[in-house]
């Protein structure tokens, strides 16, 4: 059984939590803007797929 504890608030973007960290800096190039995107998308879908989770009581 899943039990979410904590809910954010406000959900910040991957592009600002990785734009705060040099070390990610060079994800912010043009040629690498696909990369971003997608691990926004793996990101809501794993946030989607938990929430439905707890909701069914898995």
């Amino acid at each position: 059984e899943l039990n979410i504890l904590y809910r954010p608030k406000n959900i910040i973007s991957i592009e600002d939590y990785l734009g705060a960290q040099g070390r990610y800096k060079h994800l912010f190039k043009p040629e690498n803007r696909h990369v971003i995107e997608q691990i926004q998308k793996d990101v809501d879908a794993k946030w989607e797929q938990l929430q439905r989770r707890e909701e069914a009581r898995i």
